[in-house]
């Protein structure tokens, strides 16, 4: 298994991109499954919503499942800072990847509104200067 993996996602629907890099992948094909491997160094661990709505995990889910279709994925934050109890981790329902994915979108459409808004911003100021 390699020891990163880079992946690009580009969905026309829902409409978004998304880029990472999975930090370790390791499939267990006589399982079908895959589990991803994320080293942390923080402080602390996850809480709450930091745990069950992580986008990062959520990212390399969707990914995941782009990438190995037939394997069902577990996102595992390792710890570094706490031996005795170091992984938490992430599974989630092809439905939840599913609203993730328009979340996904809603951020691209205002990241691209904001880079138009500002390409014209600057546009106008130009020709006001001539």
């Amino acid at each position: 298994t390699d020891p990163e993996k880079e992946f690009l996602i580009v969905s026309e629907e829902p409409k978004y991109k998304i880029r990472g890099f999975m930090d370790k992948p390791i499939m267990y094909k006589k399982d079908k499954t895959i589990k991803i491997v994320d080293y942390k160094s923080s402080k602390q661990k996850f809480r709450g919503e930091e745990l069950t709505a992580n986008i990062q995990a959520m990212s390399y889910s969707l990914a995941s499942l782009k990438l190995w279709p037939t394997l069902k994925p577990t996102i595992e934050f390792l710890f570094l800072r706490f031996p005795k109890s170091a992984a938490q981790q992430c599974v989630y329902t092809v439905e939840e990847l599913e609203g993730f994915e328009y979340f996904l979108e809603s951020c691209y459409k205002q990241i691209n509104s904001f880079r138009l808004n500002l390409y014209i911003s600057k546009t106008l100021n130009s020709i006001k200067e001539i």
